[in-house]
């Protein structure tokens, strides 16, 4: 176990969530460490396993109900039940955790755009360190990834770059 800051951000799903850990380097600069995705109802045991770290920042996007989308009450009821077993988790190990809304870290880009702006981000380590799932479930991946590197300000809203 290392004494390093790290920045866990995941997109909760009701099957599936993704997942992704950023460690902090010399210089405030933050790098993809890993990432992957875990049934979500594996979390509280999978992250014993997986995050043994002490300084965390857990990060969870907040589902969000919008009137044009045709997400079900039941599923949206079922990812807040996902957060909430997170946040407890977080809770239970110390780790400071921060619920973000959709809205708030990507904006209404495409997801194919956002999707593109976060894999330009990354150098070919960070993304050969990430563990992709089946095609289905790789925008899960993509989201926890794209909130870790809006979180340690790697990329702003949307996805975009932030001046320097």
């Amino acid at each position: 176990m290392s004494g390093k800051n790290r920045v866990i951000a995941i997109d909760p799903g009701v099957n599936f969530s993704g997942w992704s850990v950023f460690i902090e380097e010399e210089g405030d600069t933050w790098r993809l460490e890993e990432a992957g995705f875990m049934p979500s109802d594996h979390w509280p045991e999978s992250a014993k396993n997986m995050w043994p770290y002490a300084q965390v920042t857990l990060v969870i996007e907040q589902p969000e109900k919008y009137p044009t989308k045709t997400l079900y009450h039941s599923d949206l009821a079922n990812l807040d039940a996902v957060v909430h077993l997170m946040a407890e988790y977080a809770s239970d190990m110390s780790w400071e955790t921060k619920k973000v809304k959709p809205a708030t870290w990507k904006a209404q880009v495409p997801k194919k755009v956002h999707h593109h702006r976060i894999s330009s981000e990354l150098s070919q380590v960070e993304l050969d360190s990430v563990f992709w799932p089946p095609a289905s479930a790789c925008h899960n991946v993509f989201d926890a990834i794209g909130l870790g590197l809006y979180q340690v300000k790697r990329l702003g809203r949307g996805g975009k770059k932030l001046s320097t």
